[in-house]
């Protein structure tokens, strides 16, 4: 079963307009869903994501949930010098 991703596009959709515009993507707000952080990450086995707040050990717990993850911590105040035993 092929898994849904958040950056799959069309290879026309990467490139650039000939004429040198951007594109404008315009969006509306569908509907409001109540789940915890756990549910939200349900079915994908991948993270690629930035954090500038979140504390190590949240991020210790999302990361259990993937097989692969990828994080820019933003804020190194997050980071302490164990952080190399955790990761």
């Amino acid at each position: 079963m092929d898994q849904m991703s958040l950056f799959d596009f069309a290879p026309e959709e990467m490139e650039a307009a000939e004429d040198g515009k951007l594109k404008i993507v315009k969006a509306e707000f569908k509907e409001v869903v109540s789940q915890d952080w756990s549910e939200l990450f349900d079915g994908f086995d991948e993270l690629y994501g930035i954090t500038f707040s979140s504390g190590i050990q949240f991020v210790e717990k999302v990361l259990d949930k993937f097989e692969y993850a990828e994080l820019i911590f933003g804020c190194e105040d997050i980071l302490s010098s164990d952080m190399a035993a955790i990761i």
